[in-house]
């Protein structure tokens, strides 16, 4: 992550932020704050749908980063054709995406709590 907060801007953390959605807001939150990305593609690469590695991201973030003022969730995960083709695997990931990560982000093991906890 080559992402450097400085004391004069705050630091947004926004998921699904290489997204269109998620972009914008990234794009509109640059003007006054140091954003930092985390999805797949993003400044900080994670699987969202997997606990352990979210919570690896806040620790980078919060390593680099120092605080976090600011988090945005915008990262989302569509499948799309018949539902009596799809594999439960793919339903999984994308509850796992969608669903999964909003819960973690409400308890104490994940992004959301370890973030917010930086910030006071």
């Amino acid at each position: 992550m080559s992402i450097q907060a400085s004391a004069d801007r705050r630091v947004a953390v926004v998921t699904g932020g290489s997204g269109a959605i998620g972009g914008a807001i990234a794009a509109r939150l640059a003007y006054d704050h140091t954003v930092v990305v985390l999805d797949r593609h993003g400044d900080v690469a994670v699987d969202l749908g997997d606990p352990d590695a979210v919570r690896g991201a806040a620790e980078r973030v919060l390593d680099r980063c120092g605080r976090c003022d600011v988090l945005v969730h915008a990262a989302a995960m569509v499948a799309f054709g018949p539902l009596d083709e799809f594999q439960l695997s793919t339903w999984r990931r994308v509850q796992a995406v969608n669903v999964g990560r909003r819960y973690c982000s409400r308890r104490r093991s994940c992004l959301a709590c370890a973030i917010a906890a930086s910030a006071g």
